[in-house]
Parts: structure tokens; sequence; C-alpha cells
């Protein structure tokens, strides 16, 4: 994750966390625990749930173009 940007609030950077933490699980074909995130910040909840998508789409993307690098 990227350093903390001058005027990033404490709720930006706790999604960008929660978003990359989330990304990584993805990324290794792990689900996502819905549980755990209520319990753990139910406050972003619905937030991350929607994003879920948009992270799965990245990593597609991420895919197609390393598969388009190797020879």
């Amino acid at each position: 994750m990227s350093a903390p940007q001058p005027g990033n609030s404490d709720r930006d950077l706790d999604l960008a966390a929660l978003f990359e933490e989330i990304l990584e699980r993805l990324r290794v074909g792990e689900a996502v625990d819905w549980d755990v995130y209520r319990a753990r910040c139910p406050q972003y909840l619905d937030e991350l749930q929607r994003s879920v998508p948009a992270l799965k789409e990245l990593i597609r993307l991420e895919q197609r173009d390393e598969r388009l690098r190797c020879p």
C-alpha cells in the first residue's frame, strides 16, 4: 500500500487498508468472510461489499496483462 497522502482522512486510510486486504484474499482465490468484516468494521461493510466486483475486475485485468507479457 502507498504512503498516506496529506489530507487523507482516517476513514480513507481505513478503507484503503481494507480494500488491499480483500484484494489480496481474492488474488489467492480465498473467499471473503463477510462475518469477519461485519464484526470488525461494520461501518464499512456495505461499501466493501459493493466494491468487490470492481476488485475482481482489477484482478482479471492484472491476470490478462500478465498473460500478454509472458511469451
